[in-house]
């Protein structure tokens, strides 16, 4: 396998003001799960998706997660004397999406139940808790709320993940013990867990494409854009749900685009793809293209082809 490697482009800090997206960018790198906090004041239900959550103390028990001061959430969490923080499961990117978008009531389709404080609930997440609100602290153009938790619950499933700009699921790193032992063949088994060895390879091989896309001056969410509005218009909501972005870095993705001439604006809500941006695009497809056919060129064309048809109809099932 060959490995390529760059040296880091250094940014001044002060740069910050005037590059918040490459900032964005640089924080990306850390990886965090998806959470929906929610909450019930006077009647009304609020949700939003976060990805700020963070543990912020054992004894007693304290989080934290923090909102944009322009958000029209912003008022109604700080006042909010109870809330939840629901930790979504792999299989939630709608309910992650739902919550991500602007207007509507993400709470309408159901899949939740009221808390001990009536804080919203959501069905099906990997684990929630039920916190008191303890103090709200200025943050920049954030502001840090901080809850203690009087109650907690969690599962067996596997958590949803978002780094640079997309959802992931974790697999176990090959580097584990544990781990490269599970992947020897058990006696009286096939081999190793399907399941992990799919996973494993997805990884390795996005990863290492991921070096070679950095030619392409896009970024991982831009490209994801690029490939969802060849499908034809959409409008920002479909693609936050798509790709999984807040409504502030979607906006400026998209723009970033515009400005780049890749897509165009129809109206106020809905975008395309210009004729450029369909030659980016086919552009990226065939890279690739280009790359699983190196990958694959010491496999006989036989085998890829019932590997294909493997794999379809489990996505047919």
């Amino acid at each position: 396998m060959t490995h390529i490697t760059s040296e880091p482009e250094i940014q001044s800090t002060q740069n910050c003001m005037t590059d918040l997206r490459a900032f964005r960018k640089c924080l990306g790198h850390y990886g965090t799960g998806v959470a929906v906090v929610a909450a019930k004041v006077d009647g009304q239900r609020c949700g939003m998706t976060v990805n700020s959550f963070s543990a912020l103390s054992l004894s007693p028990p304290l989080v934290m997660w923090s909102i944009r001061n322009e958000s029209s959430a912003r008022s109604f969490f700080a006042t909010a004397p109870h809330f939840s923080v629901n930790l979504l499961a792999a299989d939630q990117v709608d309910v992650s999406g739902r919550f991500a978008q602007s207007g509507g009531d993400p709470f309408a389709p159901g899949g939740w139940s009221p808390g001990e404080y009536d804080e919203p609930l959501l069905d099906g997440a990997a684990a929630s808790l039920s916190c008191s609100l303890v103090q709200i602290v200025p943050g920049g153009d954030h502001t840090i709320i901080i809850g203690q938790v009087v109650s907690y619950a969690h599962t067996d499933r596997t958590p949803l993940l978002f780094v640079q700009g997309e959802y992931r699921v974790s697999a176990p790193h090959p580097q584990n013990k544990t781990i490269t032992a599970s992947l020897q063949p058990t006696p009286g088994v096939a081999g190793a867990s399907l399941m992990r060895l799919l996973s494993t390879v997805a990884s390795q091989w996005i990863d290492e494409f991921d070096i070679d896309s950095a030619a392409e001056n896009l970024t991982r969410s831009q490209s994801r854009a690029l490939a969802w509005l060849g499908e034809g218009p959409q409008t920002l909501d479909a693609l936050r749900i798509n790709i999984g972005l807040t409504d502030v870095d979607l906006d400026e993705d998209v723009h970033g685009l515009i400005a780049l001439d890749y897509v165009q604006q129809i109206d106020s809500h809905t975008f395309s793809l210009t004729s450029l941006g369909h030659a980016k695009r086919e552009g990226m497809a065939f890279r690739i293209h280009q790359f699983e056919e190196t990958k694959l060129a010491q496999f006989d064309a036989s085998r890829i082809l019932a590997f294909r048809q493997f794999l379809d109809s489990l996505l047919e099932k």
